[in-house]
């Protein structure tokens, strides 16, 4: 866990009256997560046609959970206020041994979740099963694969992202497409597998999930998913000087103690008050109005 800490003090200088502040600030490393986060869903020794599968589990709310497969980095979400997490991930032809840990803000892990084993098998190839894990030859099988650990927890706003494309396997041409979350997509054509980096700057702080996706020539694709943590508070909007928030649905409507117009939710108890003295004046000038006849 990571502390906050804050110092601030008056000093004076010597042989002068004058004074002034000084404020010190600065993260305190602490002990890292104690617990180690769940695997939920897929069961141990579940099989599979596909070559994806969405790993979800138990985990300590708004830390990083990454997964790894057989060793190598399959992706990372932020865990929900729930204490849930879930991702999908790139699977290997074959054996999967699955496992998660969670990291906090100084990137200090967890303990290891219990391993579970996924077997992937396309129905177009007959794979052996391996008895005991082999990553290195596990690997080898797939044909199109993102292996690079991302890592992005202090991202500052309005700062590029020097993000790298590192994947190997497939023929070319490759088609790259990166999602920051933000509803930025960089598309990208490569003739080679030979890294190189997308740049993106983030207007907002806040936590984004950024999917990477990669196509060959023969039709193979792979994915993987990160959190990419940008720092700051989220900026509040304001609707004729009341706060208010996004919603989740577009269509109009109205639920107590709050109206929502499209993606934009009013607090009805904030209106009131804001407006009430406007709101009085009227009816005082109806009633005086009708009272007059």
């Amino acid at each position: 866990m990571a502390v906050i800490l804050v110092v601030a003090g008056v000093f004076a200088k010597p042989g002068f009256a004058e004074t002034g502040t000084l404020q010190v600030s600065g993260m305190v490393s602490g002990p890292p997560p104690g617990s180690a986060p769940t695997i939920t869903s897929p069961t141990d020794a579940a099989r599979t046609a596909q070559t994806t599968s969405t790993v979800s589990g138990g985990c300590l709310a708004a830390l990083t959970v990454k997964v790894f497969r057989s060793h190598v980095f399959a992706g990372s979400a932020v865990c929900q206020n729930d204490n849930q997490y879930s991702l999908n991930i790139d699977l290997v032809d074959g054996r999967n041994d699955v496992v998660v840990r969670q990291y906090d803000a100084l990137d200090q892990s967890s303990p290891d979740s219990d391993t579970i084993i996924i077997y992937s098998v396309p129905p177009d190839a007959a794979v052996k099963l391996p008895d005991g894990p082999h990553p290195d030859s596990n690997i080898a099988h797939f044909q199109l694969i993102i292996d690079y650990n991302y890592n992005f927890m202090n991202v500052e706003p309005h700062k590029a992202v020097h993000l790298p494309i590192h994947f190997s396997g497939g023929a070319g041409p490759y088609a790259v497409s990166v999602d920051w979350g933000d509803s930025t997509v960089n598309l990208v054509s490569r003739s080679t597998t030979e890294q190189f980096f997308a740049d993106h700057a983030y207007k907002e702080p806040g936590n984004y999930a950024v999917h990477i996706q990669i196509s060959d020539n023969l039709g193979k694709t792979a994915h993987l998913q990160f959190a990419m943590r940008v720092n700051g508070a989220a900026r509040q909007i304001e609707f004729l000087g009341i706060p208010v928030v996004q919603a989740a649905s577009a269509l109009p409507g109205f639920t107590w103690p709050s109206i929502t117009f499209g993606a934009t939710m009013i607090g009805v108890g904030v209106a009131l008050t804001r407006f009430w003295p406007a709101i009085t004046k009227v009816f005082i000038r109806i009633f005086l109005f009708r009272g007059g006849k």
